[in-house]
């Protein structure tokens, strides 16, 4: 099961900022998660909120900002303060990491539509991330999903699965072509059966509970999105390793610093 650090190491650092994700890259995260939104100017920037308030000292939309007005903005702390994230640096983060898988949250609606998936197209493709398995877009949209089909057939698309749009998620499996399903852990605790749904692999969000984890695993999910992922990377250590491995018996072994 690869563990993925939902929104970079936001456990110990503000979410989406690149000291979160330099962390969980060191940390030796299986994946990293990031929410990408487009600005007025065409610049992707890696942020979950249509608002810049709740994960900044800005305010106002993040579709009418563009980078100049984004300049000075504190999206982390006082004490450690971070500059907005773009897509293009934590691509340029990511290349020092080759075998850390990338999850790529397209956020919709928008009101640039598909030019959010060809501006992350065209990045990729200048990284030359094209064609590569350590590469999955996820999206609630199953518009998102069926855009980047035809404009990234290659790239895995990881369809989120929304329990309240029941008529949505029978749509996208029979027409959309995803090539893997995401799941909200409590809504897979109600319905197990949607694991490994059509022998499509499932990524599991966003999963805190050690003992969801351990569920989590014992059915076969492929990929676990949490926000504590050092906790989680140590569990899964213990687990792997056993209590009788001198690791095993550390209850400090894998923990951050």
């Amino acid at each position: 099961m690869l563990i993925v650090a939902h929104r970079g190491d936001n456990e110990n650092y503000p979410e989406q900022t690149k000291i979160a994700y330099q962390s969980a890259f060191e940390m030796g995260a299986g994946g990293v998660e990031t929410d990408v939104r487009l600005t007025q100017c065409g610049e992707l920037i890696c942020i979950h909120d249509r608002f810049l308030n709740r994960v900044s000292d800005g305010s106002g939309k993040v579709s009418t900002c563009t980078m100049k007005d984004l300049e000075g903005v504190n999206f982390g702390t006082e004490e450690c303060p971070q500059s907005v994230l773009t897509f293009r640096t934590f691509l340029e983060m990511a290349t020092g990491y080759p075998d850390t898988h990338l999850f790529i949250e397209t956020k919709h609606p928008s009101r640039y539509g598909v030019m959010l998936e060809e501006q992350i197209v065209r990045q990729l493709s200048y990284f030359g991330l094209l064609d590569s398995d350590r590469v999955h877009i996820i999206s609630f949209s199953p518009v998102s999903i069926n855009r980047i089909r035809r404009l990234a057939p290659r790239l895995d698309r990881i369809w989120l699965r929304q329990l309240r749009y029941l008529w949505a998620n029978l749509a996208m499996e029979r027409f959309g072509s995803p090539t893997g399903h995401g799941l909200f852990i409590g809504e897979a605790k109600i319905n197990p059966d949607l694991i490994g749904r059509h022998s499509l692999p499932t990524y599991m969000y966003t999963v805190n509970d050690l003992d969801d984890v351990d569920w989590c695993r014992e059915r076969g999910v492929k990929y676990l999105a949490t926000d504590n992922i050092g906790k989680v990377i140590a569990h899964e250590q213990e687990k792997e390793e056993g209590p009788g491995s001198p690791r095993g018996d550390d209850p400090q072994a894998g923990q951050a610093g």
